[in-house]
């Protein structure tokens, strides 16, 4: 008689929870912790390219500044001595494009009261004396625009270009790890759903078995009862169906420990009373040799770390370029003894212009250091087109084998499916023959037993179709999707 600990099982099983192929995908990528560590990446990656755009924000800057000077000499051979104390404001706002051009706007406003006294006493002379000595007092504000462009810009990318670059090839990478991340996930939960229905239908293919064994018992029992089988017979069949309950069980063991394996990846507790739902086949078409290549998330990472190398070898190869640059400036001033007169001045005749032109060249006076930098850049982007190289010659050969694969499981599903129906026919004639007493008990369990290993051996087939199929679709990049 079946245990009744795998009957008490077996019918809970009807209550159990469905789970679908579809809703174990679904989850996997909801829940699964790589994938929440590839989107923080991403969004780590994210706020660095924010930070590198804010480089070319523009920056405010404002300054106070006070000061005390006192200053001695002679004048036409006459000492003379001054006090000179100012007071300063000054702003404005700078910033940069990626054009390699650089502007600011600057002003300004100086206070200075000056005391100046002469000692002229032996000559007779009247001028200003340390008792009584001269006060001057003016206010002088000004304004000004300021531009300096990078004369070799369109040979070369500013070190902010170059960082917000970087940034957006982070950006980028994140963005595609975090896909390829997602995509495994989903392709894993598959896999492990398949592995827990396979071992589902392991346990009901051994439960039928359990079944006709038990038939074959009883009549076995009935017909030792009647003296038309031997006492040994009946044991030899008492002693399978003994065997067929501990398959059950070992079975049974089997498949919870799949269920749990799947629902642990799916972050759920283990134990769960869930019953897998639906045949869970592919919908898809097998990707061409060219789909997977262009769709594989190993070589769309491959290709971008490639592009970045490529960047940075081009950036490191101008670094020996000297810097040239162009300033041009414009501005107004005035100088007058009130706060009020030196703002009205700047808009009459009184303001005083001032411009300015220049050019700037400089350079490192040695080579090494750029020499050694454009080498390294050099090797580092070889180096990522022989990984890309390697990438795609492995993609190719997994989708070699995968298409081949899929082929020799498709034939092993209709030669398994041809061979249950034999064995099916075998263990139909074999019953017949042992009920009418022609043939021995051992006809029957020999038949039974290549039943339940057809059976077995078409589960496996069907599963290494669908195994097959995942894989050429996770090569192309195609998550599981079901019909």
């Amino acid at each position: 008689m079946p245990c009744p600990a795998l009957l008490a099982l077996w019918m809970g099983s009807a209550h159990a929870e469905p789970l679908t192929l579809d809703q174990a995908v679904g989850e996997a990528v909801a829940h699964n912790p790589d994938l929440l560590r590839a989107e923080l990446m991403l969004a780590q990656a994210e706020v660095g390219r924010r930070l590198a755009t804010s480089a070319y924000l523009p920056q405010e800057c404002l300054r106070a500044d006070a000061s005390h000077a006192e200053s001695a000499g002679f004048l036409a051979g006459l000492p003379y001595g001054t006090v000179a104390n100012s007071q300063s404001v000054s702003g404005g706002v700078a910033g940069r494009a990626p054009t390699g051009t650089t502007w600011s706007l600057e002003a300004g406003v100086t206070h200075v009261d000056t005391l100046t006294h002469l000692d002229a006493s032996g000559l007779g002379l009247v001028f200003p004396t340390e008792e009584e000595p001269l006060v001057q007092d003016w206010w002088t504000m000004s304004g000004t625009v300021g531009v300096r462009q990078d004369l070799l810009a369109p040979l070369r990318r500013s070190p902010e270009r170059q960082a917000q670059l970087q940034a957006l090839e982070a950006l980028d990478q994140a963005s595609s790890g975090r896909e390829a991340t997602a995509l495994v996930a989903g392709h894993t939960a598959a896999s492990l759903w398949w592995d827990w229905w396979l071992a589902t239908e392991r346990v009901e293919v051994a439960r039928t078995s359990q079944a006709r064994t038990q038939r074959l018992l009883e009549r076995t029992s009935a017909w030792a009862d009647e003296g038309v089988v031997s006492e040994t017979e009946q044991q030899e069949v008492a002693f399978a169906a003994h065997q067929a309950d501990a398959e059950v069980e070992r079975a049974t063991v089997l498949a919870d420990a799949a269920r749990d394996r799947l629902l642990v990846w799916l972050g759920r507790s283990p134990g769960q009373d869930v019953q897998p739902t639906g045949d869970g086949a592919l919908e898809w078409t097998e990707p061409t040799l060219e789909e997977a290549l262009a769709g594989s998330p190993e070589v769309a990472l491959a290709e971008l770390r490639v592009q970045a190398a490529e960047r940075a070898r081009r950036d490191r190869s101008r670094d020996r370029l000297p810097t040239l640059d162009a300033t041009a400036s414009v501005g107004v001033a005035s100088l007058q003894e009130d706060a009020g007169g030196a703002w009205e001045a700047l808009f009459d005749e009184d303001v005083l212009p001032t411009a300015a032109v220049g050019i700037e060249l400089s350079g490192p006076l040695g080579r090494g250091p750029a020499r050694a930098r454009q080498s390294q850049a050099a090797l580092e982007a070889s180096s990522a087109r022989l990984e890309l190289e390697s990438t795609r010659r492995d993609v190719e050969q997994a989708w070699l084998g995968g298409s081949a694969g899929l082929v020799t499981a498709r034939t092993s599903v209709d030669l398994a499916r041809e061979g249950l129906a034999v064995a099916e026919r075998k263990l139909e004639l074999a019953t017949a023959r042992v009920d009418e007493h022609v043939d021995p008990v051992d006809a029957a369990l020999d038949a039974e037993d290549e039943v339940h290993l057809a059976e077995l051996q078409l589960l496996d087939a069907r599963v290494q179709v669908e195994r097959q199929a995942q894989a050429l679709a996770m090569l192309a990049g195609r998550p599981p999707e079901v019909r």
